[in-house]
């Protein structure tokens, strides 16, 4: 193998018919998707698109950077991708938002809403991180499986050992932190906030699985089957409600064809009967990917930035 592509980045590659040269969609943490060819020698780049508006270039978007520490529990050498501010206030100490949470997030590219997302928090002021837990590829075999049938286990661990990265970071108040994610990433954002109180200040969980039982079949091989593997089912977010300190809210759409809606609602409802203080913002038309229509985005990403600017923010 060699490599043809010259641009750091994300590039997916489209050979021609010849295979002489190679078309590639190219996009990295601070350029949109755009389309460039190049030879099969990897010589003669051309760019073929320029699609960002003249606007694009004029605003200030975030920088990031690549960190790499160590695992608090084991052996494995964590990374991260951070999105700060252009320019950094001298003397400033900033909130920071874990997310969105998921496995192979420590990537140079741009895309989606997330993004946007994303690069909207950081001009609010945030500092956003993201982390290759295990379940990551890219990192060995071990790696990749390890947190198979050990969902928000060593996971959460390595979420735990970016907390203590950042504690060495004289411009973040790890005092204000958040977590957020949707589907695994809502699993392991309250999962996180249930067991391990006072972690972070607050967090939102998204479309999250919380009870193994309504794993979906795909998910088979994270959570077994009770009959071989019944110490997995017992793993359900209802277990740690209790542990509650934190300012939680979760987001769910009623048609969630992946994680029923029921069961985040009966976590709601035990909730409650223990005391505990949280917000529920829900959709009735949205799916499992409850940010794909634009309404509902808007409202329910708005919940989510309004909570974090109320516990956060000074």
């Amino acid at each position: 193998p060699r490599r043809v592509t010259p641009l750091s980045g994300n590039n997916e590659g489209y050979p021609s018919p010849d295979a002489s040269r190679v078309a590639f969609v190219h996009s990295n943490d601070a350029q949109p998707a755009d389309i460039y060819t190049v030879s099969s020698k990897g010589t003669n780049l051309q760019r073929v698109t320029d699609s960002p508006l003249e606007a694009f270039g004029e605003q200030e978007w975030a920088r990031s950077r690549y960190v790499g520490f160590p695992s608090h529990i084991d052996d494995y050498r964590l990374h991260a991708r951070i999105l700060e501010p252009p320019t950094l206030e001298p003397g400033k100490q900033y909130p920071v938002l874990f997310g969105p949470m998921y496995s192979n997030t420590v990537r140079n590219r741009w895309g989606g809403i997330y993004n946007r997302v994303q690069q909207l928090l950081v001009q609010k002021g945030y500092i956003v991180i993201q982390v290759d837990m295990r379940g990551s590829t890219g990192y060995g075999k071990d790696f990749r499986e390890e947190f198979l049938v050990d969902f928000a286990g060593d996971d959460i661990e390595d979420i735990v050992s970016a907390v203590e990265y950042l504690k060495t970071v004289p411009y973040i108040d790890t005092e204000r932190l958040g977590i957020w994610g949707s589907s695994y990433g809502g699993t392991l954002s309250i999962y996180t906030l249930l067991k391990k109180p006072g972690l972070f200040r607050a967090g939102v969980a998204a479309a999250a699985a919380v009870d193994p039982h309504f794993f979906g079949t795909d998910d088979v091989a994270i959570v077994r089957q009770p009959d071989t593997h019944p110490e997995v089912f017992l793993n359900t977010a209802a277990r740690y409600a209790a542990n509650l300190e934190d300012h939680l809210l979760i987001i769910h759409g009623m048609q969630d064809q992946v994680v029923p809606f029921k069961t985040t609602a009966a976590l709601a409802d035990l909730l409650i009967k223990e005391g505990k203080d949280f917000d529920f913002a829900f959709a009735p038309g949205a799916t499992h990917s409850w940010s794909r229509e634009a309404h509902y985005s808007r409202y329910l990403f708005g919940k989510m930035i309004a909570h974090f600017d109320r516990y956060l923010m000074p």
